[in-house]
């Protein structure tokens, strides 16, 4: 959750973090109530998914929870808490299937460092 006064610039960080994860090869997808105003420039609507309505954000969430429960069974049935044990355990570069991008994510998450300044993204 990404909090703070108006200005404070929330939704620059928000779109820097968005546009990264999309440059790095991952799938994003967006739900955005306002009919796509705050995604509007060309860059985004070739990069990520939007999502406008209520009926493609529970499609979105169905396929997450898909995800989720995969990824639990995997983790139960090797007798582990989270990705690293899996990784460790089973001698797996990845988990396989559906929750795939998830393993590239989080190995790009604790490889960077977020600067602490937004910045400017010519795509916006």
């Amino acid at each position: 959750m990404i909090g703070g006064a108006t200005n404070s610039g929330k939704s620059v960080t928000l779109k820097l973090l968005l546009h990264q994860c999309a440059m790095h090869g991952m799938k994003v997808t967006i739900a955005d109530f306002k009919g796509g105003v705050d995604f509007c420039a060309p860059w985004w609507r070739d990069n990520v998914r939007l999502v406008y309505d209520l009926d493609g954000l529970v499609q979105l969430l169905d396929t997450f929870m898909e995800a989720l429960n995969e990824r639990k069974k995997l983790f139960r049935e090797a007798g582990c808490s989270d990705i690293e044990q899996y990784i460790a355990k089973t001698d797996k570069a990845q988990i396989p299937c559906s929750t795939a991008p998830c393993n590239r994510l989080w190995r790009w998450a604790i490889s960077v460092s977020i600067p602490p300044m937004p910045v400017y993204c010519p795509a916006w």
